[in-house]
């Protein structure tokens, strides 16, 4: 089943960071019988009035994960009530070890709970969607807050620079100076260590495999979320990194895709998987 992470960072200023998903699911029609279907909402929240990305899985009464052939969607005010056109989302499989998901670009109002209904082959399955108001975090038209980050010049105030064992490549330029260097980046913020579910962990490395069809016209910075490594069971203790609290941000993980000038040409807020990522890479090279 997936879940929800909250953290906090301690100290003035302190933001919650909510990652991997939330696992709110419904079968449509409360107790259904064996054969129903869960839906499971990915994408931690939605911005209100403004197009999100939205990504969601599903799951049978077993709890195994679904992979649909097709799948549409509309929206509503109540779980019994669903008013928006009909859309078709778009499957993905490429995630492992992450399961195969769906995402629908969707344009949500007003603020509060939207209810979400997926259909697969006549079966429906509901969950509620958080729509929060638009946030001042970092998105596309922005410009990327040219903060040091870890670097053979130091690590910014980060250990580990990169939780991944072994550490990716990707520490070897501040984003400062990286923001500096005139050609695109991609930007990701995650945290593969502490990742409590499959749908955030796999995202750096499924960005490193995608990387090699840009080679070095696309450059590259991972950030880390937390200055320290958190003990066990106090993540929502520690500090987050000074370049993650720059960036605004109300959850992780989150690819960013910014120009040769430092504007956000997109993000990608959670799960992803490989055709996704190597599609946003092109459209960035465009």
């Amino acid at each position: 089943m997936l879940s929800r992470r909250t953290f906090l960072a301690a100290g003035a200023g302190a933001v919650a960071l909510g990652a991997c998903g939330s696992a709110s699911t419904s079968r449509g029609g409360g107790e259904a019988a064996r054969g129903g279907l869960n839906l499971l909402v990915v994408t931690p929240e939605a911005e209100a009035g403004r197009s999100t990305r939205l990504a969601f899985v599903l799951q049978d009464d077993d709890q195994e994960y679904v992979t649909p052939k097709e799948v549409t969607l509309q929206f509503g005010p109540a779980q019994d009530r669903f008013t928006s056109p009909v859309v078709r989302g778009r499957v993905f499989t490429d995630a492992a070890p992450a399961p195969p998901y769906f995402t629908v670009d969707a344009e949500l109002a007003p603020k509060g709970t939207v209810w979400a209904q997926a259909t697969v082959e006549g079966k429906k399955a509901t969950a509620p969607i958080m729509i929060v108001d638009a946030r001042p975090g970092l998105g596309p038209g922005q410009l990327v807050p040219a903060v040091a980050t870890p670097s053979p010049a130091g690590n910014a105030g980060v250990d580990p620079v990169c939780t991944r064992v072994p550490a990716c490549p990707w520490h070897d330029l501040s984003l400062d100076q990286a923001l500096k260097a005139g050609r695109p980046l991609a930007v990701l913020v995650a945290t593969p260590a502490f990742c409590q579910t499959a749908t955030c962990g796999p995202v750096l490395d499924i960005l490193l495999d995608a990387a090699s069809d840009v080679g070095d016209t696309v450059g590259f910075v991972h950030l880390e979320v937390y200055a320290t490594r958190p003990a066990g069971p106090e993540v929502t203790r520690t500090p987050l990194a000074p370049a993650v609290k720059a960036f605004g941000l109300a959850s992780e993980p989150v690819l960013f895709l910014v120009t040769p000038d430092g504007t956000v040409q997109d993000r990608i807020d959670g799960l992803y998987g490989t055709s996704e990522a190597e599609a946003a890479l092109q459209r960035l090279l465009e």
